[in-house]
């Protein structure tokens, strides 16, 4: 599972991180099946245990259904600015997590919840939350609980000026999210109150992931596997409050069948909500589906889904001041699989209102770049969705390309992430960034705010944490 709670999932940039970006789909998938147990070894064992099916001698291509691929075009440069490096808390001595304001890329927060003890690794630590409103030259240390954790997420939430969530926990060695911690601030983090959001299992059961989000005049609380039973039905749930968290209500009504994890949209108001389903009935491959909502979890709905031939993440382009009707929004999913290979690839679904009907999915085609082919797209992570509905995945120089392991197309080595690559939705085309990334990232993340150059765009932040500390660094694309 995730190392941290986030409503994109994103695909990691190494072999045993790759592992866990699917972690959600196949913990529910391993629940599903009931032929494992929850263990920290739970993914190399599934991956083995469904490999099988799909195992083919050496040589031998493994087919997969994919939905047609769009034409592939020459290359654009994509238009984006120097990179900056930003001023971080403690001159970067921490591992410390970033949120800038979804619409000012001035402000941010810093969040620190990971000590490193030197002959122990990084274990729970007292939680810190900064926050500079002039691009990291000052940052004010905001005064919280005592608080203890490994993993904290701070969630600010858009067209609710001064709202802001933070959810703090540990992590398991299986990855379970153990006492978690829920505040939120009504004042832009000068004062917090402590939240108690409902548990559907009983007293003391465990929370095996676990996220928050806030967006207008919502709160919405979100956990899994709470509530193991001797019949394994799923137990997932998201929930939501209107009143500042004083009560809540179920915003899952139809998803309780199967098992599900909330893909988070700022669109109208917080009242759109996606998620990624997988159904409970055991099956080869396994089921899954995208699910959508209008009225902020009240009722559900299935959108329109491609052939079920491999597992999927998903990244929404429903975001601040784009109307859900607008002709720039785009839903894409990223196919992982088959499960016996390292092969990905990423569909588009154009116009992507929610509920849209007789839309269909495209296959992006793959990175221009050596190595890349109809079956395995090139890309080495996705960072997620620009305010003009653009795909920013990170990406191999395009001259290198990706190294192919083996000739039967199958097993890759995952490029170096030497480049900001981008999928221009208008166009239809990929663009590729002039120069290559300072460093090598660990996390990336978007905002959306003004820049003096021009009305709209989005800010791209690289988060590069070391045996040091924690660096970090921005680009403006137009």
């Amino acid at each position: 599972m995730p190392d941290e709670p986030v409503p994109v999932w994103e695909r990691r940039l190494s072999g045993k991180a790759k592992l866990r970006r699917a972690s959600i789909i196949l913990a529910a998938v391993l629940l599903a099946l009931a032929v494992l147990a929850a263990s920290s070894g739970v993914f190399a064992t599934l991956r083995q245990h469904l490999g099988a099916a799909n195992s083919a001698p050496a040589g031998t291509p493994i087919p997969w259904i994919i939905p047609p691929q769009l034409p592939s075009k020459r290359t654009a440069t994509l238009p984006i600015s120097s990179w900056q490096t930003i001023p971080v808390p403690e001159g970067g001595r921490s591992q410390i997590d970033f949120t800038p304001y979804p619409e000012n890329p001035d402000a941010l927060f810093a969040c620190a919840a990971v000590r490193d003890i030197p002959g122990q690794g990084p274990l729970a630590g007292p939680v810190k939350l900064w926050r500079s409103y002039d691009s990291g030259q000052q940052w004010q240390l905001l005064s919280l609980p005592k608080l203890t954790a490994d993993t904290c997420v701070v969630r600010i939430a858009v067209r609710n000026d001064g709202r802001i969530l933070l959810l703090t926990h540990t992590t398991s060695a299986a990855g379970a999210c153990l006492s978690p911690t829920v505040l939120l601030s009504e004042d832009n983090g000068d004062t917090w109150t402590s939240l108690s959001p409902p548990h559907p299992g009983p007293a003391g059961a465990g929370v095996q992931r676990c996220d928050a989000w806030a967006s207008g005049n919502y709160l919405y609380w979100y956990e899994a596997d709470a509530c193991a039973t001797a019949s394994g039905t799923p137990c997932d749930e998201l929930a939501r409050s209107e009143d500042g968290g004083k009560s809540w209500r179920h915003a899952d009504n139809g998803l309780t069948s199967g098992y599900f994890s909330p893909i988070w949209s700022n669109e109208d108001g917080g009242k759109t909500l996606l998620a990624g389903y997988l159904s409970a009935q055991a099956a080869s491959p396994p089921i899954t589906a995208l699910w959508a909502s209008n009225d902020a979890g009240d009722h559900w709905q299935p959108l329109p889904n491609f052939p079920h031939s491999a597992l999927t993440n998903t990244y929404i382009s429903l975001e601040p001041n784009v109307a859900a009707n607008d002709p720039s929004n785009v839903i894409y999913r990223e196919l992982i699989g088959p499960l016996a290979t390292n092969l990905d690839n990423v569909v588009e679904m154009p116009n992507g209102q929610v509920g849209g009907a007789g839309q269909a999915w495209k296959t992006l085609p793959s990175l221009p770049v050596p190595g890349a082919g109809a079956h395995y797209d090139g890309i080495a992570a996705i960072v997620g969705v620009a305010s003009k509905g653009e795909l920013l995945v990170f990406g191999p120089n395009p001259r290198s390309g990706a190294t192919t392991v083996s000739s039967n197309e199958a097993h890759v080595t995952p490029p170096s992430p030497d480049r900001l690559w981008g999928w221009n939705p208008e166009s239809r085309r990929w663009e590729v960034a002039a120069s290559a990334l300072p460093v090598i990232p660990e996390e990336a993340t978007i905002s959306w705010g003004p820049d003096p150059r021009s009305r709209t765009g989005t800010w791209i932040w690289l988060i590069s944490p070391s045996a040091s500390g924690t660096s970090l660094m921005r680009a403006y694309l137009e």
